[in-house]
């Protein structure tokens, strides 16, 4: 009698596929966050332009800011998926405390008369420290935990680093999915502080699989690259000026920006000046 063979995953298969639903759960709950920052700071702020420019401003900084500390950070840790565990939890608690900040920052906001009172430039840099100050923490946490989540799944047998690009596309695909199921749904049925829970709550499940992941996978620490490996990437001889990719990804941020603050602004009139 012939039989067929029925497949299994293997361990590896399964690892990828529960890394990408963190990564998908962790995209999603990183733009919930924003969604509902960006609703309660026009409640502070007053205009949709100004306070979705500040949000967008401090959470794309604080991503920025975090990636550069912990991309180079990971790189010396042993078990970088616990490492990745611990960066959720702790955006999972500032994140809880943001409502708080919010109301300290509406208060003083309102005692200082907003722009009529202090003028649009001294306005304006009090409506981005105010923000940094609520959001700076779980954003520069969120900067580290894609390169840490990378660093685990990272292989030598993948020079054309493919297996990043897939769990980058997968972490954006969680971002859209917040986006979107934030505005439509999450916000007008629970309210912002039902909303933000819901992303809390998540967040935790997110540090909890990545936290058993790390104890099954990461038993002995890794080893830091050697000294001598590093000096031998350093003298490999660079496709393009160092000064000119950083200024083309500085001016493609500025750029991407922009045109983005642009469309809200233009889409307003249109749509209304709901989140």
């Amino acid at each position: 009698m012939n039989t067929t063979a029925v497949s299994t995953p293997s361990r590896a298969q399964l690892t990828q596929f529960t890394l990408a639903l963190i990564l998908l759960l962790s995209g999603f709950c990183s733009l919930v966050y924003q969604t509902v920052w960006l609703r309660e700071f026009r409640l502070v702020f007053g205009g949709a332009a100004p306070a979705a420019a500040a949000v967008m401003a401090v959470f794309m900084g604080g991503l920025g800011f975090g990636g550069k500390l912990f991309g180079s950070w990971v790189e010396r840790v042993g078990r970088p998926f616990r490492f990745y565990a611990r960066l959720e939890v702790g955006i999972a608690l500032a994140a809880l405390a943001s409502p708080l900040l919010l109301g300290l920052a509406r208060s003083l906001y309102l005692k200082t008369g907003g722009t009529a009172g202090m003028g649009l430039g001294t306005a304006t840099c009090l409506q981005l420290l105010m923000t940094a100050l609520v959001l700076g923490i779980p954003c520069f946490l969120m900067g580290g935990t894609l390169p840490a989540a990378m660093k685990f799944m990272q292989r030598d047998d993948d020079p054309r680093r493919s297996i990043t690009a897939f769990f980058y596309g997968i972490n954006i695909a969680g971002a859209v999915i917040g986006a979107a199921l934030s505005t439509f749904w999450l916000l007008p049925s629970l309210g912002n502080q039902g909303t933000l829970t819901i992303a809390v709550l998540v967040n935790l499940v997110i540090a909890l699989g990545a936290g058993m992941i790390s104890m099954f996978q990461e038993k002995e620490p890794r080893q830091p690259t050697p000294a001598a490996e590093v000096a031998a990437e350093d003298q490999v001889a660079a496709k393009a000026p160092a000064a000119f990719v950083l200024a083309a990804a500085f001016m493609s941020g500025f750029t991407f920006f922009v045109a983005e603050l642009v469309w809200y602004r233009i889409s307003t009139p249109l749509l209304g000046g709901s989140v």
